[in-house]
């Protein structure tokens, strides 16, 4: 859909490095090129040349760390040349920047949205839908069954921080606001109020981290206001917040579930469906499975709702498996009863999907499938939630 020349190009999105030092990024092109970092300008040569390189200054980059980049590129006549390239902490050469390294921009869409016709977020939400938060409603808010006056708000999902360095939250609005942030309360102004700011306090993050956010609203009466903003470290001031770094939150509907009329997984499944893993049989799960010497693969993705340690546990009668991301990690395939088995500590980030595969068979007596977490934001441990599921569409491994 392009001719050979007079086009143009913009690449955005991270680049993590791999290690801890100072780094080089350089250019080779023909012909124009710029290159932000970080929302700096750190190479500009927008001119018609031959091919040529341009480098950076020297940056400083922490191991894992992510910076935004953006890069430009336009080609006039004859033949064209674009690379991105890096000298990297031990390195005299600059080599291409591998892709791995590379991450495409935030393409968040906003959080999910539940409206109430009530102002104190009871009974089913009348309306859902999936937006920033950026409103001054005169009257009812267009399209959803509630009042003008007398209804709320919970806006959930996951909040990504576009650079590393300090933030700070800050919401507008009239009545009243809280803000959860990874399951703390940061901003708590519940009351009847006319149009007031709210501001956290200083909060560290890494560029790419996404963190969880919950926000509450309740309308009383009169004109209504709700807007979320953030002060960013390349900001003096604070804006809203971009909805494109706003995700929804998780809305799983569980693993897919493959039932074998055997106790080996062998042949092909009788049943497949889709379901949480937290299952206590007396009898057999569906007429066309034997009630004992059955066996069940689940499969698809899991969540992490928050940064931080998680811990996984099966309470399983009889055998049980576990993969997470292809790595075994709870592997007690015999005949017993109702067991526990622990999975060693895992570090995951909010919002991270992660592949799980479970192995169970049933041989004999009551049958009992349990998947189990302890989370950062809880130190008991609970089923996991099917919201936190995602089913593989593929077929059994």
């Amino acid at each position: 859909g392009l001719a050979a020349d007079e086009f143009s190009v913009r690449w955005s999105g991270m680049i993590e490095a791999p290690a801890t030092g100072l780094y080089q990024l350089q250019t080779l092109s023909d012909d124009g090129v710029r290159v932000w970092v970080d929302g700096q300008l750190l190479i500009d040569n927008w001119t018609a040349h031959a091919v040529t390189s341009n480098s950076t200054g020297a940056l400083s980059w922490q191991a894992g760390q992510r910076r935004t980049i953006t890069i430009e590129y336009q080609e006039f006549r004859g033949l064209s040349t674009m690379q991105l390239r890096w000298q990297t902490p031990g390195s005299s050469q600059y080599v291409a920047v591998p892709i791995d390294r590379l991450y495409p921009s935030a393409s968040g869409s906003g959080l999910s949205g539940a409206y109430f016709n009530n102002p104190r977020l009871q009974g089913a939400p009348v309306s859902l839908r999936t937006e920033g938060i950026n409103f001054e409603w005169p009257v009812a808010p267009a399209g959803v069954p509630v009042p003008a006056d007398g209804f709320s708000v919970r806006w959930s999902g996951l909040i990504e921080a576009p650079t590393t360095g300090t933030y700070a939250l800050q919401t507008l609005s009239d009545d009243g606001v809280r803000v959860w942030l990874d399951g703390q309360l940061v901003i708590d102004n519940w009351t009847a109020h006319a149009p007031v700011y709210d501001t956290t306090a200083p909060l560290f993050w890494s560029a790419g981290q996404r963190r969880v956010l919950t926000v509450e609203y309740q309308e009383l009466g009169g004109p209504g206001t709700a807007q979320l903003r953030w002060q960013t470290p390349a900001q003096s001031g604070f804006t809203l917040v971009p909805t494109e770094r706003l995700y929804p939150a998780a809305t799983g509907t569980g693993l897919r579930g493959a039932y074998f009329s055997n106790p080996n997984l062998q042949g092909q499944p009788v049943l497949t469906r889709t379901e949480p893993v937290d299952f206590f049989w007396y009898l057999e799960p569906s007429p066309a499975l034997p009630a004992d010497g059955f066996s069940v693969r689940w499969s698809g993705l899991i969540e992490a709702p928050s940064t931080g340690t998680y811990q996984l546990q099966t309470l399983t009668d009889d055998g049980v498996r576990v993969w997470i991301d292809g790595q075994l990690v709870i592997n007690n395939w015999t005949p017993h009863a109702p067991t526990l088995d622990t999975a060693a500590p895992l570090i995951w980030g909010a919002g991270e999907r992660h592949t799980i595969q479970i192995d169970y068979q049933e041989i004999g007596g009551p049958g009992t499938a349990k998947l189990l977490w302890r989370t950062p934001d809880s130190p008991s441990v609970s089923a996991v939630p099917v919201e936190r599921f995602y089913a593989d569409p593929g077929p059994p491994r």
